[in-house]
């Protein structure tokens, strides 16, 4: 519980999973045909996906201020910014 309170779940490079839920048979290293292939699975239309992708690769240049405004401490808002920008790297934004 000590980890949670610290913020230490927000962005952990030595665990593996990146999602709870398996995307496309797979917890980490998920890259866009994973989206692409679970939502596929909810019925959702290429068109719809390509509309979501489109909307958060036009805000993923937010995830910076918004970490430096919150009170992690500077080292976890580093990591946060550099894993995120390494997943969002992998899924082509």
């Amino acid at each position: 519980m000590a980890e949670a309170r610290k913020g230490y779940f927000f962005c952990r490079k030595d665990d593996p999973e990146e999602s709870a839920l398996s995307l496309n048979g797979k917890k980490h290293k998920l890259k866009a045909k994973d989206f692409f292939a679970f939502a596929q699975n909810l019925g959702l239309s290429q068109k719809q996906v390509e509309g979501i992708f489109k909307k958060f690769s036009k805000n993923i240049s937010l995830i910076e201020p918004c970490v430096r405004a919150s009170f992690m401490p500077p080292s976890m808002q580093d990591a946060y910014i550099s894993l995120s920008a390494e997943r969002a790297k992998r899924l082509g934004f």
